[in-house]
C-alpha cells in the first residue's frame, strides 16, 4: 500500500494513477496537484474506505473532484472550506479556487446527481478551529490546504485535531508544500509555509507517540521531470516541482491511520467479550440477523446501519449492471434478499424482481416498494412452483453450512433458467481456512472458502460452466462496479 512520500514522475506515469485519471475525467499530466487528487482517492480505496456507508470529512474542499468522487462509491461526504469573507481576503475567490455552491462540486459529473445530492452536504469550518461535533468520520483529508493556516504549528495543530475527527480505525490522508531545498531554513510563517523534513518527522513522533499509524517515505524521484523546476509563471503540465520564494518545493502526502484500539486495556477487553458473545450458533437461524447486524454494526459491517438512503446508489448502480448484463434476463430472484433493496432497484429499472430472506427482522423493516414481492423463508424450507431468468445471492452463501449450501445449490436448478451469479467473500488461494483471519467484520460468514473450492461446490451440484461462462464470468469480475465493490464473481447455466 502507499505509504507517506513526495510527489514523483514515477507515480504519475502509472496505471493507477490512469485509472483514477479517467474517474475525474482529466487527462494524466505531470503535474502534482492533478498527483494529489489521485493519491488521495488511492490511498483511501487500499484502505478499504470507498464504500457505501462510509463517511468522510474534507477540509478546504474549494472546487476538487474528490468529494464528488467519493460520492460516486456511495460514501456519504461532509465538504467544508472556510467562510467567504475570509476566503476573498486570502485571494481564493477571484483565484476561482473558492466553493460558491455546492453544485460546483459535481461540475463534472463524477457521480450521479440524485446520489450528489442525497450524499454530499457542504459546511463552514475555521480549520484553526474545527468544532466539537465534526466527530466518528471514517477518512478525513485535505489537498494542499493546512499550509495556508498561518503558521507551521497552526498547519500541524490542524493535523493533529483531525484526528479527533475519526473513529477509532479510521484514516487520515492530507497533502502539503514540502521543502527540498533546505532542512532548516524555511518559510515559517504567512500566506503559505513550507515543511520540512524535520517538521513532518517532528509531527509522526507526536503522531506515533498518541497510537496512530505512518510510514514516511522522503524519496525526492529521479526522473527528468523530478529534476526539472517550474518558475513563475507555472506551467500547466509540467509541474512537480516549483520554486517557492528562495525554496524549491513539491507536495507531500501524509497517511495517518488512527489506532482501531481502545487505548484503556479493559475496554479492549470488554469489546472482544462482547463481540465473541455475538457470534451466531451454526447453522445462523433467522433471529439472529437483528437490529445489531443491520442497523449498529455490532455484528456486521455496516457500522452506519443499512438504509436505502446509504445504500441506494450502489444497487441503483448493481441493477444496471445485471440488466444490461443479462439483457435478455426479465426475472431475478434475490436470496438473502434482507430489506430488498436490489428488488426496489430492479422494479426501477422494469424487471421482475422478487427475493426471501429468514430475518423476520429484515423482513419487517423491508422497503415499502420492495415490500409486496420478499417473502419470509430460509434456504433450507424455501421453495417456488416457478423458474426465474437468473438467480442472484449477493455477499450470501458463505453465510451458510456447507451441508445447507450443497442442498440448496442442488435444489435452485430447478428455478432457474438462464444463471445463477453469485458474489462471495473468498479467501485467496494458498490462504488455509483454519490459519486465516476473517477478512471483514460479518460475524455470519461462516464457510470461508478459496475459489477453487466453490467453483467445485457449485459443479457438484450440477451446475455448469463451460468456456462460455468462463468468459463472461471474467468479463464481470472487471467490470468497474465489480473492481470497485472488490466482489468475487461466480457465475453458472443450470
Amino acid at each position: 500500500m502507499l505509504t507517506s512520500r513526495l510527489c514523483t514522475q514515477e507515480q504519475l506515469e502509472t496505471t493507477t494513477h490512469s485509472e483514477w485519471c479517467t474517474r475525474i475525467k482529466e487527462e494524466p499530466r505531470l503535474h502534482r496537484k492533478q498527483w494529489e487528487f489521485c493519491y488521495i482517492a488511492q490511498v483511501l480505496h487500499e484502505r478499504g474506505m470507498l464504500a457505501p456507508g462510509r463517511r468522510g470529512l474534507g477540509f478546504g474542499v474549494g472546487q476538487e473532484p474528490l468529494p464528488a468522487l467519493f460520492a460516486s462509491f456511495g460514501c456519504t461526504i461532509v465538504a467544508t472550506d472556510q467562510e467567504r469573507t475570509a476566503a476573498k481576503m486570502a485571494g481564493w475567490v477571484t483565484s476561482g479556487q473558492y466553493l460558491e455552491n455546492l453544485a460546483d462540486l459535481n461540475a463534472h459529473r463524477l457521480c450521479a446527481a440524485d446520489a450528489f445530492n442525497r450524499l454530499v452536504t457542504f459546511r463552514v469550518v475555521d480549520m484553526n478551529a474545527i468544532a466539537d461535533d465534526l466527530v466518528d468520520f471514517d477518512f478525513v483529508w485535505s489537498s494542499c490546504a493546512f499550509e495556508h493556516l498561518g503558521s507551521l504549528e497552526a498547519g500541524l495543530r490542524f493535523v493533529k485535531r483531525t484526528m479527533d475527527c475519526l473513529r477509532p480505525g479510521g484514516v487520515a490522508v492530507h497533502t502539503t508544500e514540502f521543502n527540498l531545498s533546505s532542512n532548516t531554513d524555511t518559510l515559517e510563517a504567512g500566506g503559505t509555509v513550507l515543511y520540512r523534513r524535520c517538521d513532518i518527522e517532528a509531527l509522526a513522533a507526536q503522531l506515533a507517540a498518541a497510537g496512530h499509524e505512518l510510514e514516511l517515505d522522503f524519496d525526492p524521484g529521479n526522473g527528468p521531470a523530478d529534476h526539472h523546476v517550474d518558475l513563475p509563471p507555472y506551467q500547466a503540465e509540467l509541474h512537480l516541482k516549483l520554486q517557492i520564494g528562495s525554496y524549491v518545493s513539491t507536495s507531500f502526502g501524509l497517511i495517518i491511520g488512527k489506532s482501531a484500539h481502545s487505548p484503556q486495556r479493559y475496554e479492549r477487553l470488554v469489546q472482544t467479550e462482547h463481540r465473541q458473545r455475538l457470534n451466531p450458533p451454526i447453522p445462523i437461524p433467522g433471529d439472529w440477523y437483528d437490529q445489531d447486524y443491520f442497523e449498529n454494526g455490532l455484528k456486521s459491517n455496516w457500522a452506519h446501519g443499512y438504509s436505502w438512503t446509504l445504500f441506494a446508489s450502489l444497487f441503483q448502480e448493481t441493477a444496471q449492471f445485471l440488466t444490461e448484463f443479462f439483457s435478455e434476463a426479465d426475472s431475478f430472484l434475490d436470496i438473502g434478499c434482507a430489506k430488498g433493496f436490489l428488488v426496489r432497484a430492479l422494479h426501477e429499472r422494469r424487471k421482475e424482481g422478487c427475493g426471501f430472506d429468514h430475518s423476520r427482522w429484515a423482513i419487517d423493516q423491508a422497503d415499502a416498494v420492495a415490500k409486496p414481492f420478499l417473502r419470509l423463508a430460509s434456504v433450507d424450507e424455501v421453495h417456488f412452483d416457478r423458474q426465474f431468468d437468473v438467480l442472484l445471492a449477493l455477499s450470501m452463501l458463505e453465510s451458510l453450512t456447507e451441508g445447507q449450501l450443497q442442498a440448496f445449490l442442488t435444489r435452485a436448478r430447478a428455478w432457474t433458467r438462464q444463471a445463477f451469479f453469485a458474489t462471495i467473500t473468498t479467501l485467496p488461494p494458498a490462504v488455509e481456512r483454519q490459519a486465516a483471519s476473517r477478512p471483514d467484520c460479518d460475524l455470519s460468514h461462516v464457510t470461508m472458502q478459496p475459489r477453487a473450492w466453490w467453483q467445485a461446490a457449485f459443479l457438484r451440484a450440477g451446475w455448469r460452466q463451460d468456456y462460455a461462462h468462463r468468459l463472461a464470468q471474467q468479463f464481470c469480475q472487471n467490470h468497474p462496479l465489480i473492481l470497485k465493490m472488490g466482489w468475487q464473481v461466480y457465475l453458472f447455466a443450470p
